[in-house]
């Protein structure tokens, strides 16, 4: 094999190795962004579910003895 022959294989194994570096970086920047969004994701659940809580709170508050619970 020419030596020009190996330095193309070797050029060609340079710039594979560079794409799937790349592509691991972008794999890992989207798991990052997966783990924030699901992050996000939570913290909102837990503020709607808190918001729920004081609303029911306060409606059933605001609904004891007037008999619109059904329990006259």
């Amino acid at each position: 094999m020419a030596v020009t022959d190996l330095e193309a294989l070797g050029d060609a194994y340079d710039e594979a190795r560079l794409r799937e570096t790349e592509a691991r970086l972008k794999m890992l920047k989207a798991e990052k962004a997966a783990k924030t969004a699901r992050a996000a994701h939570a913290k909102a659940e837990k503020a709607c579910d808190a918001a729920r809580n004081r609303w029911l709170t306060a409606y059933r508050a605001a609904t004891e003895g007037d008999g619109e619970d059904g329990s006259e």
